[in-house]
């Protein structure tokens, strides 16, 4: 097997959240904190990445993840083809916006986490990645601060 190209960047793992419009053409604003928590969980769990060795011959370099806020939930990991250019593994997850209605800045990063975490779950199953530390994160309240070794 041939390696997967390489980003033009040192990260294992890309966040990005966007939203859309109700039924009604309102836009749909993303939780309160979403972006801060997206910064500090993709710092968690790159770590995590590189002391599992996840990304260890495995047919991607990295791994980009999409949260989409609608007025539904998707219910899973939605997959896309594996850059060829960036060698990144493009990953979605639809949220119901409504289920962060009312929760503050500590909620939101820990329901986010959980949704990281079970993305880069079912990606590792797809692929044959090792799962085992972040299977133990599920479990974990979220620090910040995952020490995987």
């Amino acid at each position: 097997m041939t390696n997967p190209p390489k980003p033009p960047h040192d990260g294992k793992l890309g966040l990005v959240d966007s939203s859309g419009v109700t039924s009604s053409g309102k836009p749909i604003r993303p939780p309160l904190g979403s972006f801060e928590a997206l910064s500090l969980i993709k710092k968690e769990l790159e770590g995590v990445m590189i002391t599992s060795h996840y990304l260890e011959g495995a047919p991607f370099s990295w791994v980009t993840l999409a949260i989409l806020y609608e007025e539904e939930d998707g219910g899973q990991t939605e997959f896309g083809r594996i850059n060829k250019t960036y060698g990144d593994l493009p990953l979605t997850v639809q949220l119901d916006v409504g289920a962060f209605r009312g929760l503050d800045r500590r909620a939101v990063t820990g329901i986010l986490r959980s949704v990281v975490i079970k993305a880069l779950i079912d990606a590792g199953e797809r692929y044959g990645r090792p799962t085992e530390a972040f299977k133990c994160l599920i479990r974990v309240a979220p620090t910040g601060k995952a020490k995987i070794t």
